[in-house]
């Protein structure tokens, strides 16, 4: 990297061969906000609002001129060119020096402002650099987690943000994003905060970006929480005896253990994922309950996606790791007394094993809300008016609120793989691992 003429390399300690700590790789030009990235910028703006519909707040808070960070959460990808068009200042951006791996990517990151930074090092040229561009009035964006975290908790901060602060005298403006890109639909809320000052006591000073950050996030989760409205799933209860009739001429399935689903109450039924039919298959345990399933969010951009919904489905975004939208519908539904049935190997399973490993969704709802657990079993192939398809229920699992939940989610796990063993799953599984590879080699 080039800062006042002068070229910094990458140093290296003769004795160990190791890179020194304090330094930077050598880039061969400093960053510009120069014409690419005024027209970058202008394009970007116009594709960000055609792209993702996202919804900002606090512009208030943004100063028009001197020295300020922008002190960004991480949710994804587009943050980065995301943060540089809203924030309706010309900024510079600390990056991950990964990113700038090859010649392009130095080219196009150097020339949009993007300052590099060695998150294993101390990087006090990029930080002299970005503090020389405050001082004289400049803009500097920061992610201060270090990494994405779509978490409904930040993650500890990176005391450079405050040091840089201190050192250049120039207020932290926290601003939290929270939610999932999505195209061509709003899904992102984006919220700048009142500036923080300057401070010298890091330790404070990190605190109190911290507290903002957190406080901001928690607002957005309950805004999120008043305004989601889950379905009630009355398609399901109008609908739900053709279809039950159309799997009992089609599949002839057998239902076993029925009885040990209570009629009423909260419950939630555990099974293994076989086909995308299994909904229907739980359903016909207990016709006369309403049950809601978890599916994966991929459901919603299908043709049929809102009829989905309304059929009592809760969609779960399997790559977001801020699934609190999700507990929190789930614990509603349980609250209610209805029943609730979701797939512990949180996918399909298309291995040869009897079952993939579980996720832990099950016993934490039943440990949080009190329902039982009904273990379940489909045995068998879904095979067009051929007999031996079979969904067993064993007897209910209670979770203990002081329970382990690693014990309880393998006691859940023997439990099915039990029944899948004893009923010669083995050889089924085999015949659809076969098939499914067949499928996909064509």
């Amino acid at each position: 990297m080039m800062t006042n003429g002068k070229k910094y390399h990458a140093g290296v300690n003769p004795k160990t061969g190791q890179a020194v700590e304090n330094c930077e790789l050598e880039l061969g030009a400093s960053p510009k906000l120069g014409w690419f990235y005024q027209s970058a910028v202008a394009v970007c703006r116009i594709l960000i609002r055609i792209a993702f519909w996202t919804r900002v707040e606090g512009r208030q808070y943004i100063p028009k001129t001197g020295g300020v960070i922008f002190a960004f959460t991480h949710i994804g990808a587009p943050d980065g060119v995301v943060a540089n068009c809203l924030c309706r200042r010309r900024t510079y951006s600390l990056a991950k020096i990964e990113l700038f791996g090859n010649s392009l990517a130095r080219f196009l990151l150097l020339r949009l402002g993007h300052i590099p930074v060695d998150r294993g090092r101390r990087n006090s040229q990029s930080l002299a650099f970005a503090e020389e561009k405050l001082r004289s009035g400049g803009a500097v964006i920061v992610f201060p987690e270090g990494t994405y975290n779509r978490g409904s908790k930040i993650k500890p901060l990176k005391f450079g943000v405050v040091a840089l602060a201190a050192r250049a005298g120039v207020p932290i403006v926290p601003v939290v994003s929270t939610g999932r890109y999505k195209l061509f639909r709003r899904g992102v809320r984006l919220e700048f905060t009142e500036p923080i000052p300057p401070n010298k006591n890091l330790t404070k000073a990190n605190q109190a970006l911290y507290n903002r950050l957190q406080t901001v996030r928690d607002m957005h989760i309950k805004d999120n929480q008043k305004k989601f409205r889950q379905s009630d799933g009355k398609l399901q209860t109008v609908l739900k005896p053709l279809l039950l009739a159309l799997m009992k001429i089609i599949y002839r399935p057998q239902v076993v253990g029925r009885t040990n689903i209570p009629k009423t109450g909260p419950v939630i039924i555990a099974t293994n994922h076989k086909h995308d039919l299994d909904p229907f298959l739980i359903m016909m345990s207990r016709p006369t309950r309403r049950v809601h399933f978890l599916a994966k969010h991929e459901c919603v951009d299908w043709p049929i996606g809102r009829f989905i919904s309304w059929f009592g489905v809760i969609f779960v975004d399997r790559a977001a790791r801020d699934k609190d939208f999700v507990n929190y519908t789930v614990l509603k539904m349980l609250s209610k007394n209805r029943a609730v049935a979701l797939f512990p190997e949180g996918t399909r399973n298309k291995t040869a094993k009897i079952l993939i490993d579980f996720k832990y969704g099950a016993v934490s709802y039943a440990q949080k809300s009190g329902a039982p657990i009904i273990p379940a079993a489909i045995v068998g192939r879904y095979r067009p008016f051929r007999s031996g398809l079979k969904i067993i229920f064993a007897k209910p699992l209670q979770i203990k609120p002081a329970a382990n939940l690693a014990k309880a989610n393998q006691k859940l796990y023997k439990s099915i793989e039990k029944m899948l063993l004893a009923e010669g799953e083995p050889a089924h599984r085999q015949e659809i691992y076969k098939a499914y590879n067949e499928r996909s080699s064509k």
